[in-house]
Order: C-alpha cells, then sequence, then structure tokens
C-alpha cells in the first residue's frame, strides 16, 4: 500500500504543539527553580518530594517527551536535529561538571532528545531500505501496526520505569543506557530506557498527526504567547538555569 502524503510536517508547522512545548518549557524553568533554591536551602526538600509534586513531574516529562517524538515527525532532518540537540546537551555536560564535578548532568533530557532523533532517524532508514525489498503491507494491516506499535511503545515504557529505572545494577558505563550502578549520580537524568519508548510513542502517534488524522481544532488551536516560546525551547533551555542560578544565589545572599 501507498504511504498516504502527510498533510502537515516539513513546512507546515502545527501551532498547538510549539505551544504545549511552549508551556511545558515554563514548567522546566520552574522545576529547576525549585532545586536552586533547595541547593540554598531557601525552601525544604518537601517541595520535590511530595507526593503531588512527584506526579506532577511524570505527568510533565512525559509530555513533555512525548512531544518532542510528535515533532520529529516534523523536522526536515533527525540526524541534524538529533547532533544539534546532543551538541547543545554535552555543552550542558560540561558547564555543569564545571560547577560540580561529582554532581552534574551526565545523561540528562537534551542528552535522550538528541539520541533519540538520531535513533529514529536511524529506524526510519532501516524501514525504507525494508520496504524497497518485503512486499508491502495491506491497508488493513497497516492499520493494525498504526494502532499497535504506539501501544507497544506505551507499555515498554511503563514496564521499564517500573522495573529497570527504578534499580541499580552492578555495572559500570551504562548509565545513559538506563542500566545505573549504585553510585551514579546526574543532576538530570533521563536515560534510553525507559524514555526511548516514551519518545516513540509519540513518534507513531505522530504519524497520525502528519496525515490529519487528529480533530480539526488540533491544527488551529494555540496560544500565541507559548507559540513563541515553544519555538525556542533549546534557547530557553540552555540559558535559564545560569539566570535562576544566579537568581537563588542573590536571594540566598540577601537572606544572611
Amino acid at each position: 500500500m501507498e504511504a498516504e502524503t502527510p498533510r502537515y510536517g516539513k513546512t507546515h508547522r502545527i501551532p498547538l504543539i510549539d505551544t504545549v512545548r511552549g508551556i511545558m518549557i515554563f514548567y522546566v524553568v520552574f522545576y529547576h527553580f525549585l532545586y536552586d533554591l533547595l541547593d540554598f536551602r531557601l525552601i525544604s526538600p518537601v517541595w520535590l518530594t511530595s507526593t503531588p509534586m512527584v506526579i506532577v513531574h511524570f505527568i510533565n516529562f512525559s509530555i513533555f517527551i512525548s512531544f518532542s517524538g510528535i515533532s520529529c515527525r516534523l523536522s526536515r532532518n533527525n540526524w541534524k536535529r538529533g547532533l544539534r540537540l546532543l551538541g547543545a546537551a554535552y555543552l550542558v555536560t560540561l558547564v555543569t561538571w564545571v560547577m560540580d564535578h561529582g554532581y552534574y548532568v551526565r545523561f540528562g533530557i537534551l542528552h535522550l532528545l538528541g539520541l533519540s532523533a538520531i535513533l529514529f532517524a536511524a529506524l526510519e532508514s532501516l524501514r525504507r531500505l525494508l520496504a524497497k525489498r518485503l512486499p508491502p503491507l495491506s491497508e488493513k494491516a497497516e492499520r493494525v501496526w498504526d494502532l499497535v506499535l504506539p501501544a507497544l511503545s506505551l507499555a515498554a515504557f511503563f514496564l521499564t520505569y517500573f522495573t529497570v529505572f527504578s534499580r541499580s545494577f552492578d555495572v559500570e558505563y551504562l548509565g545513559w543506557l538506563g542500566f545505573r550502578s549504585a553510585d551514579y549520580a546526574s543532576s538530570d537524568y533521563f536515560p534510553v530506557i525507559p524514555f526511548f519508548f516514551l519518545y516513540l510513542f509519540g513518534a507513531f502517534v505522530g504519524k497520525w498527526i502528519v496525515r490529519g488524522k487528529f480533530p480539526a481544532w488540533f491544527y488551529t488551536a494555540h496560544i500565541p504567547f507559548f507559540d513563541r516560546v515553544g519555538r525556542h525551547t533549546i534557547w530557553i533551555y540552555l540559558l535559564h538555569q545560569p539566570v535562576l542560578y544566579g537568581v537563588a544565589w542573590l536571594l540566598y545572599t540577601l537572606k544572611k
């Protein structure tokens, strides 16, 4: 069966996706500011460890990563996108290592998104190669796969989140993959397992989105301010932490 021609993506942005990304980056800024305040002992740890906050954090990072997966369907070149994100990620690693050798960002959200974009690009290249050599799927079979793949990805995420991610292993150098040792420490930690499955879930759902299968409001609804913010999340992510850390230090200084 011939694949449907995408109606969105590449040159057709979907404002709601940028809006959601804009809202999510505001949450990221808020969450990191709480960490900075805690670092200077200006707030109680309960601000970050309470059950409501843990639930809110889980929901927000799940949306953020899923929408990043959706966005890979709108990218002109996921190889370049992934390399650009990884470059930014290791800049964060370098800066945080300079600030604190013992507790820096070894494999955080940017590392995950960069590597995920590259892995998705590799999977897409493999899919296209196999499509040339294997008989095409029937229309019914393709529709079944379009439902099964996101369901499997979401199931794999929850399974590995509550098993692999919640424990440590007697291994070294595999923390980035999800198998961290007991002494592995990263001030921002989003390993490939389980979070790549969440990214894939977004990518598979994104296939429906770019084909115009979602309700009409999805392609027109947006909040202009967050829409604009959502187009510059990478820069906000890179620049917000030095500013917030400076503000937290100033508050600490004034309190003394």
